[in-house]
């Protein structure tokens, strides 16, 4: 199966339209006798650079995306083993009638840095595409029955995971979390393992949760906890 290294693109044939907040201005006025605490002053002269900052990197990500929706621009990506896979999103297959077509997903902060990336939906659970440094990359697509694209909330961080649970004999649950420049930062899985059963036995299920072998019941919680069911 093979893995992108967080550098790749895809393509869609539908556009969004994305929109940022305006700034505001802050009211620092003063009215007769009243005295400036400078330290009041200078915190939210603090908070409002941050918030244009903020809105700075929301806008410049909005109008890459949507760039790349319109083919001006080419979503990177490329296998770990080094092939170029980089494509524009209009070339992707787009008949609604075909299961393989794409189309415009939603927005979701998945690699938490607070800015929102592009999912666009597809095969497999299609495709995750990250905005930054003037270029659209892919983060991450669906590879496969044995590797359905999802993204998972654990920790107070966002997981992409990589998932097999369509298959007799394991449940497989790979989970990458991702920081704002496109890499890996931490890596976990949590399995169950039945091969002699095609459906879930939890009288017989070996599970781990990273490296380590837990219970049955606590595989199930985690399970629940992280994706839903």
């Amino acid at each position: 199966m093979k893995r992108f290294l967080g550098l790749c693109a895809t393509g869609v044939i539908l556009c969004t339209s994305i929109t940022a907040c305006g700034n505001k201005t802050p009211d620092l006025s003063l009215g007769v006798g009243e005295e400036v605490d400078e330290s009041i002053e200078e915190d939210e002269a603090s908070d409002y650079a941050e918030e244009d900052e903020e809105a700075s990197i929301d806008d410049e990500a909005a109008e890459l995306f949507s760039k790349a929706i319109d083919g001006e621009i080419v979503v990177k990506a490329t296998y770990e083993d080094g092939t170029d896979a980089s494509f524009r999103i209009p070339d992707l297959p787009n008949d609604p009638d075909d299961w393989q077509s794409y189309e415009i997903g939603d927005m979701e902060d998945l690699d938490n840095d607070g800015v929102e990336e592009l999912i666009i939906n597809g095969p497999y659970g299609g495709k995750y595409l990250d905005a930054r440094d003037g270029e659209v990359y892919q983060l991450a697509e669906g590879e496969g029955t044995a590797g359905q694209l999802c993204y998972a909330e654990y920790n107070g961080k966002t997981y992409i995971c990589h998932v097999d649970n369509s298959h007799g004999g394991r449940e497989i649950f790979l989970m990458d979390q991702y920081n704002g420049k496109g890499e890996i930062v931490d890596s976990t899985s949590l399995t169950a393992e039945y091969w002699e059963y095609i459906e879930f036995n939890a009288d017989a299920a070996e599970c781990h949760f990273g490296d380590e072998e837990i219970p049955v019941e606590r595989y199930l919680e985690l399970r629940q906890e992280i994706f839903g069911y």
